[in-house]
């Protein structure tokens, strides 16, 4: 997606691949938007080198669950899989780095789904899950912040030495968090989604709400434009992640799985997709919206997305139901977003 934010031109264009019914995890390399990686819920992970025209596809046993290009030289790739995973020829050929090969003792197969490169490792324990990990080289040059559902740990990288800060009691818990700088600054723009524990929570479908800091967390403000708490309905959202660009961190984006509208018959509407910020916040609008019917499977009772250049997914699945479940967003330009969607039959 190229979004220009003077005209709010805001165009999407299929560029495949499938794979079973979902795509993850979207990562770009560094040096080029048109170098990014990709996985399929069957398990295979897929490389382009050309803006998504042709693909490799790279096997590991089991799927994987993170990538990783090196940000000097993106001919180095990380894959993290049951094991991590190393490439330094731009992805032809792969070396497992951790754990050692020799520690290994056997494998096992169920179901179908720094400056010594990874050879040392010391093993740091937190008191809860991590959600996500962020660091930067100028700012944070020492130090990794480490954040949780309800605390962020800051790691100092010379003494070893790991501080917590809490996060607000009223937006923890948190479970969505995204982090980057502002282009041509050294400031430092966190973000993180929480549901109200006031309203129900079924599953991953919450009442969203949207959080941000300046400070590197030190404290914390609710976003509250209109668009993103839904005024006129008076019903917040549900926001499955939210994610921004690393050094352009003004441009954010929000994935919405269940946005609600009154009719005028006072019945409700449902809209899904994902809204966008250029300017850290202050301001937001759909940059891809689909729905508006009754939000139920194999009910094809809504409206396709107007902006969306496709071959044959919108008039297969279109209406209801294809819905926005990751995004990743080019790490010099927030405006250059891939995103991935679910097809529901």
């Amino acid at each position: 997606m190229k979004n220009k934010q003077d005209n709010h031109d805001v165009h999407w264009e299929k560029i495949g691949p499938g794979g079973g019914g979902a795509i993850f995890i979207p990562t770009f390399a560094y040096n080029s938007a048109e170098n990014f990686l990709l996985r399929c819920d069957m398990t295979g992970t897929y490389l382009t080198r050309d803006g998504g025209a042709s693909y490799q596809q790279i096997n590991f046993a089991g799927g994987v669950s993170s990538f990783a290009f090196d940000p000097i030289d993106s001919s180095n790739i990380y894959i993290g899989s049951a094991f991590l995973n190393r490439s330094v020829d731009g992805g032809k050929t792969w070396d497992m780095i951790f754990p050692p090969k020799e520690d290994i003792v056997r494998e096992i197969y169920f179901g179908d789904h720094a400056d010594d490169s990874g050879k040392t490792w010391a093993r740091e324990t937190l008191q809860e899950p991590i959600s996500f990990i962020y660091t930067n080289k100028e700012t944070l040059k020492d130090d990794v912040y480490i954040f949780t559902a309800s605390s962020v740990y800051v790691f100092n990288k010379s003494s070893l030495i790991i501080t917590r800060k809490n996060l607000p009691e009223i937006m923890s818990p948190a479970f969505s968090f995204t982090g980057g700088m502002e282009a041509n600054s050294d400031k430092v723009l966190l973000y993180a989604l929480h549901h109200d524990p006031n309203e129900d929570i079924l599953g991953e479908f919450g009442h969203s709400e949207v959080w941000t800091s300046e400070d590197l967390g030190d404290s914390w403000k609710r976003i509250l434009h209109p668009a993103i708490t839904n005024d006129i309905a008076g019903i917040k959202p549900s926001y499955s992640m939210i994610s921004c660009s690393e050094f352009d961190a003004s441009n954010a984006y929000l994935i919405c799985n269940r946005y609600e509208e009154k009719t005028k018959n006072k019945g409700m509407i449902y809209w899904y997709g994902a809204i966008k910020t250029g300017d850290s916040g202050t301001n937001w609008e759909w940059v891809w919206k689909g729905g508006g019917g009754s939000g139920q499977y194999a009910v094809k009772d809504g409206i396709g997305v107007a902006n969306l250049e496709d071959a044959w997914a919108e008039e297969a699945f279109g209406g209801e139901y294809i819905r926005l479940m990751d995004v990743g967003i080019a790490p010099a330009d927030g405006n250059i977003a891939t995103q991935k969607q679910r097809y529901w039959r």
